[in-house]
């Protein structure tokens, strides 16, 4: 079967009810007023997400939004395996109550009056200490970049304690 659709997908008013083995839509894909209930192996949506007054109530394996989302007016209650969206996230008028796995918006994020579910994402926010902390220099790539520009040493460790090491690691690799 059919597995990806390079333009945009315009499922409004169409008798399209399965997906099937539909991997990915390149441009925009709108589901208002279609048939479609569940997006099943539909992993990826280049451009714009319209599931405004749609039927949909499953998102399926769908993993990442190129662009904006339209959740207004939906069936949608959980945002499932979907990681990212590029662009602006509308959830006014929504049933979205779960947001998955999402952890970017590129956009922004609206989410009207659904105070629970701006809370969760604020929440999400607050919390990429740990993935930041993975792309932090070693202790020895600090100080080599540090060498060749000349950084003395209380500079070095001042910002290695920056970098959230803590002074005996510092000192046990001088």
């Amino acid at each position: 079967g059919l597995k990806s659709i390079g333009g945009s997908a315009d499922f409004m008013d169409s008798q399209v009810t399965d997906l099937k083995n539909l991997q990915s839509i390149g441009g925009n894909a709108d589901f208002r007023e279609s048939q479609v209930t569940d997006l099943k192996n539909l992993q990826s949506i280049g451009g714009d997400a319209n599931f405004g007054e749609s039927q949909v109530t499953d998102l399926g394996d769908l993993k990442s939004i190129g662009r904006n989302a339209y959740f207004i007016y939906s069936k949608v209650t959980d945002l499932g395996n979907l990681k990212s969206i590029g662009g602006t996230a509308h959830f006014i008028s929504s049933q979205v109550t779960d947001l998955g796995n999402l952890q970017s918006i590129g956009g922004d994020a609206n989410f009207g009056n659904n105070i629970k579910l701006e809370k969760e994402w604020n929440n999400r926010q607050s919390k990429p200490q740990t993935r930041k902390q993975k792309n932090k220099p070693s202790i020895s790539e600090a100080r080599s970049i540090a060498k060749e520009n000349n950084i003395s040493e209380a500079d070095i460790v001042e910002a290695l304690l920056a970098l959230g090491y803590t002074k005996s690691e510092i000192n046990k690799e001088q």
